[in-house]
């Protein structure tokens, strides 16, 4: 495979992955979702020590509640926690939360717009193809061109890593071997 042109993201965009097990943070472990084993209280004050740490007001840190679908919204500072799988936001310093553990989080910036979006991409969000709708939508409803779009992948589940059944392989038919 040749890459003829890589764009890295620029400066004005920060992007990170916290680390659940953080032995600081045991028995729970530290997350801005609540689990079966952290309760909404735990994942508040997590949350504002992430806020803190990026040295972010609360309130401009957007999550959402994720269903493992293809909806994506529109968020702004007065944005409240909905049901989605997908954030764009074209007003600086909103800072956009996916939560992620073997799923992918999908970071799409518009360059020249400076509008981002922040996917939560599990096997059906990758199956209905929510990654295009996002793209789609900056270009539909932001008028971005395709040209001025880079991405960033996080780190996920693999075929090396992570077997699946019959019932999610169907989906994916040209990858199965």
């Amino acid at each position: 495979m040749k890459i003829d042109k890589i764009k890295v993201f620029p400066t004005e965009v920060k992007a990170g992955v916290t680390l659940r097990n953080l032995e600081e943070y045991q028995p729970l472990g530290f997350s801005i979702s609540e689990t079966a084993y952290i309760n909404k209280a735990d994942v508040n004050s997590f949350r504002n020590l992430l806020a803190e740490t990026l040295s972010v007001e609360p309130g401009k840190m957007k999550f959402q509640k994720q269903i493992h679908g293809d909806i994506i919204r529109y968020v702004d500072e007065n944005s409240e926690i909905e049901e989605s799988d997908g954030m764009i936001t074209d007003k600086p310093g909103i800072v956009l939360n996916i939560s992620i553990a073997d799923c992918c989080a999908i970071l799409i910036y518009d360059t020249k717009q400076k509008i981002i979006a922040a996917i939560h991409s599990g096997w059906r969000g990758t199956q209905k193809n929510i990654s295009f709708k996002a793209v789609k939508k900056l270009v539909d409803e932001f008028n971005s061109d395709t040209a001025d779009i880079i991405c960033y992948l996080s780190a996920c589940a693999s075929g090396e890593n992570y077997e699946v059944e019959e019932d999610v392989a169907q989906f994916f038919p040209s990858s199965i071997k």
